[in-house]
Parts: C-alpha cells; sequence; structure tokens
C-alpha cells in the first residue's frame, strides 16, 4: 500500500563514502546516476524491488494520513 507522500526509497552508492571525499568541491552542474551518490524512487503498489543486500537504503518518512505497509525478505540460493 503505498498512498500520495507515503515517502520514496532512496538507494546509496555503493562508493558513496569515496564519492563525497572525492568530488565534495566539484561545480556539478546536474546531477544524475553517473555523478550522484543516491538515487531515490517513487514506488507505487504492488511493485517489486529487487537488489543486492550490499546497497544501504532507507524510506522517506510516511507524510500520508493513512498506514503504509511494505514486506522486506532476504532471498539465497544453497549451491
Amino acid at each position: 500500500k503505498t498512498p500520495e507522500e507515503s515517502g520514496d526509497i532512496i538507494f546509496y552508492h555503493p562508493c558513496e563514502d569515496m564519492m563525497s571525499r572525492d568530488w565534495c568541491n566539484t561545480n556539478v552542474l546536474e546531477y544524475n546516476c553517473y555523478n550522484s551518490n543516491t538515487m531515490r524512487y517513487p514506488v507505487s503498489q504492488g511493485q517489486l524491488l529487487l537488489f543486492p543486500s550490499f546497497i544501504h537504503h532507507r524510506v522517506d518518512p510516511n507524510k500520508s494520513d493513512e498506514g503504509r505497509i511494505s514486506i522486506s525478505f532476504n532471498m539465497s540460493e544453497k549451491f
């Protein structure tokens, strides 16, 4: 369930620490997937997002009057 203003999911680039250190003095005119240390994705009801477990992420606060419902899980394969 994803009401309006229920919060986007934000993924952090795996090299975020190095990017913040090395790129802090650059004059970026427009951020994109190549020069940003975060990427924001709006979610919708019924959407499934799969991503590697090493990707740090967070969700914006729910600013709607309704509850936000999300389900998370870990998936693995035995060899």
